[in-house]
C-alpha cells in the first residue's frame, strides 16, 4: 500500500439510530438486542496504490495502479463491529490454561492455572461501504484454478474472527463463515475514463503466462457501477453497470510484471531478458533495467485478441441460490 491515509470518525447518523442501522444491514436483527461489544465508526481511507500478492506469483491477486491526478482508492462508509451480550451460562466456554508444563491435576494445582471464560457468540460486522477506483489504468482482480491454493491460505485467517467449534460438527466453509460474520452492502464506482477488470487465468501453474495459460479478461470501462448485495437478494448479488464491456485474451508477457519484493516503479519487463522462456518462476530475481520503459504505454498493449466488445451501456448481473447439503 502506498499513500495510506485512514480517518476514523463517529457515525454520520445519531447513535440512537444505531439499532435501526443494524436492523437494515443485518437482515432484521431485533432492535432490542443487547451487546457486550459495540464499535460504531465511519471510515475514510485513501490510497495512491494498492497491490495484493499471493506468495511469489507473477500476477497480483488485486492491483489498483497509481495515478498522477487521482487517488487509486477512495473508500468511505459506516463499519459497526459488535458482539451479542451473553445472558446464559450455556453460552460460555471455560478454558483451563496451565501456567507450568509440570501441572497434571487441575483440581489439586488450581493455584498454578488460569480459568478463562469466553463467549460462544460471533463477532459480526455491519457496513455500507462505498469504494471509488480513480486510476487511469484499469484496476484488475485475478482469479483462476492456479490461485486456489493461495486463496485458501488467505481464507484460513478468517478463522480468527469466529470461535472454535466445541463439538464434532463439520467446520464451516469460508463462504458460510463470511455470510455469518459480515452483513451489509458494498458499492464500487469508477470515473468516466476508468475501468475495472476481472482476469480469469488459465492453466494450473500460477507461474505459466505463456500461450493459452493467459486465460481471458472480462473488462468493464467508463462509469462503472458495481453493487454488491444491494437488495439483500442472493439472486441479484452482483449488479454491474458500465458504458462499455469487453472480453479479450491478454498478453501478460509484454506488460510490466510487478514484484512483491520491490516498489511498482522497479517492475520486471520480460521482453528485455531471455532468462524466462517457459516459466516465470523467480521472475523477481531478474535485475535487468526497465527505466526506459513507460508502464502506461506497455500496459495499454495488453490486449492480444479482442473476443467481444459492447458499447452503449451494459448491465451485467450475477446471482446464485443457496442449497443445503444433505448428509
Amino acid at each position: 500500500m502506498d499513500g495510506f491515509d485512514l480517518d476514523l470518525q463517529t457515525t454520520k447518523f445519531d447513535l440512537r439510530d444505531l439499532p435501526q442501522f443494524i436492523y437494515d444491514m443485518g437482515q432484521g436483527v431485533p432492535k432490542s438486542t443487547k451487546y457486550s461489544l459495540m464499535f460504531p465508526s465511519y471510515i475514510q481511507l485513501t490510497l495512491t496504490e494498492l497491490r495484493m500478492h499471493l506468495r511469489d506469483y507473477p500476477l497480483p491477486l488485486l492491483h489498483l495502479p497509481p495515478d498522477s491526478h487521482e487517488k487509486a482508492l477512495n473508500l468511505e462508509g459506516h463499519l459497526v463491529i459488535s458482539e451479542v451480550l451473553i445472558k446464559k451460562a450455556e453460552h460460555l466456554r471455560k478454558l483451563y490454561i496451565p501456567l507450568t508444563k509440570h501441572m497434571k491435576n487441575i483440581e489439586k494445582d488450581k493455584h498454578y492455572s488460569l480459568t478463562i471464560e469466553k463467549s460462544l457468540s460471533t463477532v459480526k460486522l455491519y457496513t455500507d461501504i462505498q469504494v471509488k477506483f480513480g486510476s487511469k489504468l484499469p484496476s484488475r482482480f485475478v482469479w483462476g484454478q492456479s490461485y486456489q491454493f493461495g486463496i485458501q491460505q488467505v481464507m484460513l485467517n478468517f478463522d480468527q474472527f469466529s470461535k472454535p467449534p466445541v463439538d464434532p460438527s463439520m467446520k464451516l466453509g469460508f463462504w458460510d463463515k463470511l455470510r455469518l460474520i459480515m452483513h451489509g452492502k458494498f458499492k464500487i464506482i469508477t470515473g468516466p475514463s476508468n475501468g475495472l477488470e476481472v482476469a480469469f487465468k488459465g492453466s494450473r501453474d500460477p507461474y505459466d503466462l505463456f500461450d493459452s495459460s493467459s486465460g481471458f479478461v472480462l473488462a468493464f470501462s467508463d462509469n462503472v457501477e458495481w453493487k454488491v448485495n444491494e437488495n439483500d437478494d442472493s439472486r441479484l448479488f452482483f449488479d454491474i453497470k458500465s458504458d462499455k464491456i469487453s472480453w479479450y485474451i491478454p498478453n501478460y508477457l509484454i506488460s510490466p510484471l510487478l514484484s512483491w519484493t520491490r516498489e511498482s516503479s522497479k517492475f520486471v519487463y520480460l521482453p528485455n531478458t531471455k532468462r524466462f522462456v517457459s516459466s516465470c518462476f523467480a521472475y523477481y530475481l531478474d535485475d535487468t533495467s526497465s527505466d526506459s520503459i513507460d508502464p502506461i504505454e506497455v500496459q495499454s498493449d495488453l490486449v492480444e485478441k479482442q473476443v467481444l466488445n459492447l458499447h452503449g451501456g451494459v448491465n451485467f448481473k450475477v446471482g446464485f441460490i443457496l442449497q443445503r447439503k444433505r448428509s
